[in-house]
């Protein structure tokens, strides 16, 4: 959020107030004054504003059940003889990649559309890790089975894969971080900032098996590697249900205060 600091002319300061968008300051009856909170501060119980924070809860709780099964899948990884084989078989794992990758779409969209009461910071981060997000899905679906082939022209197969795996996890898991960011508290920065680095930092890890610079490991640490990469979702999930439950009580204050 801006601050403002007093420059001592007042007549600049009121003409320029006529131009401050609302939805962009906390007001100053906000519902809570601590640092943390700002982004929340903003909240209206308007119609029209209710609606879209209604959305962007509906949202949340999609990308809270998303990140759950993901992470349930993962770390349930360590349990089974071969984590990287489907339970269920290819064919199904197909059709459920499908399906939570387009509930994940429909919570980000969501919390897209209802971006507007919590200020202009968090509608543009938000606009920008959907966008972002929905770029690398397309291109797992559609382009990635034409890019390995074709850059395996000027490098071998196996180390475009290790690089192509390494460079989407950054860009996808900073794509999921912004959807929210600014509307974290300090602690949902945090496990944001957590998520984003254990989800890189086992995908560096796992990758980088693939440009041979060493041997393979062994099965034991590759699937503990598949099930540490489920904490990435688990405290993705986590930082949603924090942010979750706070805007449900601060619009609830909300609409207590300004009731008539």
């Amino acid at each position: 959020m801006l601050e403002h600091e007093p420059d001592g002319n007042g007549s600049s300061n009121s003409s320029s107030s006529q131009n401050v968008n609302p939805t962009d300051h906390p007001l100053p009856q906000g519902l809570s004054n601590r640092r943390v909170d700002e982004p929340l501060a903003v909240i209206s119980s308007a119609p029209v504003r209710m609606a879209e924070i209604v959305r962007t809860e509906i949202g949340l709780l999609l990308l809270i059940s998303i990140e759950i099964v993901s992470a349930i899948i993962q770390l349930s990884g360590f349990a089974r003889q071969n984590p990287f084989m489907p339970v269920f078989g290819y064919e199904t794992a197909a059709s459920i990649a499908v399906l939570s990758t387009s509930i994940f779409f429909a919570g980000g969209a969501l919390i897209v559309t209802g971006r507007r009461p919590f200020g202009s910071k968090h509608s543009e981060q938000s606009v920008i890790g959907l966008a972002v997000w929905s770029a690398m899905a397309l291109f797992d679906f559609f382009l990635l089975p034409y890019w390995i082939p074709t850059l395996s022209v000027v490098l071998t197969g196996y180390v475009v894969f290790g690089l192509t795996g390494i460079v989407e996890t950054a860009i996808s898991v900073t794509a999921i971080a912004l959807l929210t960011y600014n509307l974290q508290s300090r602690t949902g920065k945090m496990l944001l900032w957590l998520a984003c680095g254990i989800g890189l930092g086992v995908a560096v890890a796992f990758d980088s098996q693939n440009l041979r610079l060493f041997p393979y490991y062994s099965n034991e640490i590759q699937k503990a590697l598949f099930s540490l990469n489920g904490l990435s979702p688990a405290l993705f999930a986590t930082a949603y249900l924090v942010l979750w439950s706070r805007i449900r009580k601060e619009s609830a204050v909300s609409s207590l205060i300004n009731s008539p």
